[in-house]
């Protein structure tokens, strides 16, 4: 029998708490099997995004000075299908699970999200989404008690570059290609066009909505995991200003030379040019000449643009499938 929770302290997340929420949050994702893994400076920006009010949108529970569980909330600037979209985050330490602390975290997630949304989009409809890496885990469980129900599947892709090999067409030493449009992105130069172009590209995806000059300069441009050398695009010599970028690829690096493709767009204009595959193949070759061990992304299972086949084309193998689950506020 668990002892109770009431001597247990509920506070804000703050920058003193980085160490042990970095600690709790790899915890996490090291037992759940999530792949992934965080450092100070990667959560230091998430209390630092401008959209964020660290005081309320933020919750850490500690048993002395452990951090046992957290919860984050993100409420989208934009509205989707006239939806305002509460992101929900959070974990419990695998020692504290079953004592009843991830039903208060949700509860309290449930809370700051229709008073967050009622700030930021008045009179607005909200739905709540929760990200679930493992279908049929402990976290999936809890979303459907809460009357979450599965709203799309995801798939996590990879390459590994001891074993890629380009596509045919594309290989390393080749001679360019004709009408090769590939450029590395200048974040200075061509950040609000491809900002645009994300816009129009991600219009009739999933989930979506449009991102914010603010909240793009931030959050995709200023994040310390960006790497532009490895981030291409497209421009159209024949559009000058901030529409001139056809298409897009995006990179980072949140683990030592470990690629991650963020986001990978094309604006309708330029559709079935072969874009996306050019100037994806053109940041692995970069990556991979520069030493990186392996590529992944995700990618949405029921992609408009057909996104799925395209990667598996260029090399890349599904991983792990993981699941979006949503229901309605209010």
């Amino acid at each position: 029998m668990f002892p109770p929770n009431d001597h247990l302290v509920r506070l804000p997340i703050s920058k003193a708490d980085l160490g042990e929420w970095t600690r709790l949050v790899n915890d996490i994702g090291e037992y759940d099997q999530t792949g992934e893994k965080y450092t100070p400076t990667l959560l230091e920006e998430e209390l630092d995004d401008p959209s964020v009010d660290s005081e309320l949108d933020t919750l850490a529970i500690y048993d002395g000075d452990l951090m046992v569980a957290y919860g984050q909330l993100h409420v989208t600037d934009g509205l989707r299908d006239g939806y305002a979209k509460a992101i929900f985050g959070g974990g419990v330490d695998p020692r504290y699970r079953r004592r009843g602390l991830g039903s208060e975290v949700t509860d309290w997630l449930f809370k700051r999200a229709l008073d967050k949304a009622a700030e930021k989009h008045p009179g607005a409809p909200t739905k709540a989404s929760m990200w679930i890496h493992h279908p049929g885990s402990a976290d999936e469980f809890l979303a459907l008690k809460y009357g979450f129900e599965r709203a799309r599947y995801f798939s996590d892709m990879r390459v590994d570059f001891d074993v890629w090999e380009p596509p045919a067409g594309f290989e390393i030493g080749a001679p360019p290609r004709e009408n090769a449009r590939a450029i590395e992105l200048d974040p200075a130069k061509h950040g609000e066009a491809t900002r645009l172009a994300h816009n129009e590209a991600f219009a009739d995806h999933w989930g979506s909505s449009p991102r914010s000059k603010e909240n793009w300069e931030f959050s995709t441009l200023g994040s310390v995991a960006f790497r532009p050398t490895l981030s291409r695009i497209a421009v159209n010599p024949e559009i000058e200003g901030d529409d001139a970028v056809d298409a897009y690829v995006l990179a980072t690096e949140y683990q030592d030379k470990e690629l991650y493709i963020s986001i990978v767009g094309t604006r309708r204009r330029a559709r079935g040019q072969g874009l996306a595959t050019e100037l994806l193949v053109e940041s692995l070759k970069q990556a991979q000449r520069e030493g990186f061990v392996k590529a992944e992304l995700g990618v949405d299972s029921a992609s408009p643009t057909g996104a799925n086949t395209i990667y598996e084309r260029i090399g890349f193998r599904v991983t792990r499938t993981s699941v979006v689950m949503e229901r309605l506020l209010a």
